[in-house]
C-alpha cells in the first residue's frame, strides 16, 4: 500500500535525521575530548601522577585538568548527565547558576564533602600578574586584600600570595555566612591572558580547627591537596572561541535532539503497530 510506504519513508527520514544530528554533535565533542585526552596523557606520562580529564574553556583562555575520580559538571551540562541526581539538580538549574555567576566548571569527590569551582571573566586592558613588576604586583595584592576584607558577609582568615607552576595567585581563606549557612572557602585568584580567573575550594563542613574560632581555619588536607593540584596543572593561552562553546548552544541542541528523537521514536512505534496489525491478503 502507498500508505505504508509513506509511513516507512517518514520513519526512515526521522531516524536518519536523529542519527545525523547526534553524529555531528558527537563528532564535535569527540574531537575536543580527543585533544584533551591526548594532552592529559602526555602530561601524565611526564609527571607520573594519576589520571586526569582536561576541560578547555576558550571564553576565558583556560585549560583545566581534573582527576577522573571526581564528579564534574561544566557550563555545557545536559540533562543526560547521570550525576545530576547525585546533587538533586537539573541541567537547566546548573546552567543558569553557571551563567549568572560567570562559572565554567564545578567538580567534587564521590562523598560530596567539598567542591572546586572555576570562574572567570575576560576583560580588555588587564595586565597579567606574571607580566607585572614587583611594585605593580605589590600594589595589586594590596588592592585585592582590601577588597576581600571589605566584603559584607565574609570573615577573612588570611590573604597571601602563591607562586605556582601555572602562575602567580592571590590566595584568600575566608568563610561566608548567609541565611544561617556558613561556607568555608579558599580562593586562588589570578589575571592571565586578559582574564580574571578564580579557582575556589568550598565546603560547608568544618574539618579542622575550632568552628567557633573566627580567626583561623584549616582545610581538610585531602581537599586542600586536590585544589592545589588543580591550580598547579591549569594552563592559560589565547584561544579562539567556537559557537558550540556556549551554554545556549548546549541547551538548544539538547531540546532539538530530544524533539527529533521523540518524534522518531513515535514514528517507529506507529510503523511497528501498522506492521503487526496488518493482515496479508489471501490468494485464491
Amino acid at each position: 500500500m502507498h500508505y505504508n510506504r509513506i509511513i516507512k519513508t517518514t520513519v526512515s527520514c526521522l531516524g536518519a535525521a536523529a542519527i545525523t544530528i547526534a553524529s555531528l554533535m558527537t563528532g564535535s565533542v569527540t574531537a575536543n575530548a580527543a585533544d584533551s585526552s591526548s594532552a592529559a596523557a602526555t602530561s601524565n606520562e611526564v609527571s607520573g601522577s594519576g589520571e586526569y580529564t582536561d576541560y578547555t574553556f576558550a571564553q576565558i583562555n583556560t585549560r583545566i585538568r581534573v582527576p577522573k575520580s571526581m564528579i564534574t559538571f561544566t557550563n555545557s551540562v545536559t540533562s543526560a548527565d547521570p550525576n545530576l541526581s547525585r546533587i538533586n539538580a537539573s541541567a537547566d538549574q546548573l546552567r543558569i547558576m553557571f551563567d549568572k555567576n560567570n562559572l565554567y566548571l564545578e567538580t567534587m569527590p564521590e562523598n560530596l564533602s567539598y567542591e572546586v569551582i572555576l570562574g572567570g571573566v575576560k576583560k580588555d586592558g588587564l595586565k597579567n600578574y606574571s607580566d607585572m613588576s614587583s611594585d605593580e604586583l605589590a600594589a595589586a595584592f594590596e588592592e585585592y586584600e582590601n577588597h576581600c576584607r571589605q566584603a559584607e558577609y565574609d570573615t577573612v582568615y588570611s590573604v597571601s600570595r602563591y607562586n605556582g607552576p601555572s602562575g602567580i595567585y592571590f590566595v584568600a581563606d575566608f568563610c561566608t555566612t548567609t541565611d544561617e549557612t556558613t561556607v568555608y572557602s579558599r580562593k586562588y585568584y589570578t589575571i592571565a591572558e586578559g582574564c580574571e580567573i578564580s579557582i575556589a575550594l568550598q565546603t560547608k563542613l568544618p574539618s579542622a580547627g575550632d568552628p567557633n574560632d573566627t580567626t583561623t581555619y584549616i582545610f581538610n588536607e585531602d581537599a586542600a591537596g586536590v585544589a592545589k593540584d588543580i591550580v598547579d596543572n591549569v594552563s592559560y593561552s589565547q584561544m579562539k572561541e567556537h559557537f558550540t562553546d556556549t551554554s545556549m548552544f548546549s541547551e538548544l541542541f539538547g531540546y532539538i535532539l530530544g524533539i527529533v528523537v521523540t518524534i522518531g521514536g513515535l514514528g517507529l512505534i506507529l510503523w511497528l503497530l501498522i506492521k503487526t496489525t496488518s493482515k496479508p491478503k489471501k490468494k485464491f
